[in-house]
């Protein structure tokens, strides 16, 4: 039996996200939480940004193995979407096919709106 683990893609992107924000001093301060991201297909991770250390009062950022292919989708939006992103998030999707390359992408929107 293979069981297939659709969280892997996403979890080696945490690894490296979590590494190189720990090291920003920056972000000591900001409020970050980690949370499980689905949608249907897309097994994933996303950021949870609040407090008073931010440039919104708000932020969120999903990524996972995209549904279509073997890329990392980036998506954001201003508020926790729950499970399934909204339409103007899912046209601004950001596609990656190399882990360091979406982790990048990641980090450079978090240290963009930490104070």
């Amino acid at each position: 039996m293979k069981i297939e683990n659709s969280r892997e893609l996403a979890d080696k992107v945490w690894r490296v996200v979590k590494k190189t924000l720990a090291s920003k001093e920056k972000c000591k301060e900001a409020y970050v939480t980690l949370q499980s991201y689905q949608n249907g297909r897309e097994q994933g991770h996303a950021l949870n940004l609040s407090n008073y250390k931010l440039k919104l009062s708000s932020a969120w950022i999903g990524w996972a193995e995209n549904r279509n292919s073997d890329n990392i989708v980036v998506y954001i939006d201003d508020h926790d979407p729950l499970q399934s992103v909204n339409e103007e998030s899912y046209k601004k999707r950001k596609l990656f096919e190399d882990v360091e390359d979406a982790a990048k992408y990641i980090v450079g929107f978090v240290m963009n709106i930490v104070r």
